[in-house]
């Protein structure tokens, strides 16, 4: 993975670079934080928004090594569940229904009819359908994974997290 340096910081917004390119803006990107528990990734990684109340002082829900991607989305979802941090894999959808089912004997024909129709499901919606007519009760929609542009942002984050709480508790 790349790796960044603080390069300059204006009141509550830090501007990262390139180790290797300090001098370009390619790849670059900023991080703002808000008194609210608000954070703000913009540039050229993409844009996210996270919230988190604070705990034992202001550490704004930065990411460290230890952080937990899931309890993150959590975080981010909470900023603005519409961030389009999941897709929709029909792979995953069908591993989870067979994960679903396969605790019954009686389901191995859902199964089976799962596997041979997910070759024709376009979208979620059509998976909805054959799930509705093979009468699958479900309390979420299967199949969602974490795009894997959302985990980058994750990675850079944990990586940069560190330079920013060492600014916050320098001041």
């Amino acid at each position: 993975m790349e790796e960044y340096f603080l390069h300059s910081r204006i009141n509550d917004s830090f501007h990262f670079r390139l180790k290797n390119k300090p001098n370009s803006l390619i790849s670059s990107f900023t991080i703002t934080y808000i008194w609210d528990g608000t954070c703000i990734m913009s540039g050229d990684r993409g844009s996210i928004m996270w919230q988190r109340s604070f705990h034992d002082g202001p550490e704004y829900g930065f990411p460290s090594e230890k952080t937990n991607l899931e309890y993150f989305k959590e975080k981010v979802n909470i900023a603005d569940e519409n961030q389009n941090i999941e897709e929709w894999d029909p792979d995953a959808a069908v591993e989870t229904l067979v994960e679903w089912l396969k605790e019954e004997e009686e389901n191995k024909f859902k199964i089976n009819a799962i596997k041979q129709n997910a070759r024709w499901w376009d979208s979620y919606y059509d998976m909805i359908q054959d799930m509705n007519d093979l009468e699958i009760e479900y309390d979420e929609v299967p199949g969602f994974i974490t795009k894997d542009t959302f985990v980058q942002k994750f990675e850079i984050l944990k990586q940069v997290s560190p330079f920013i709480l060492a600014e916050v508790q320098n001041n």
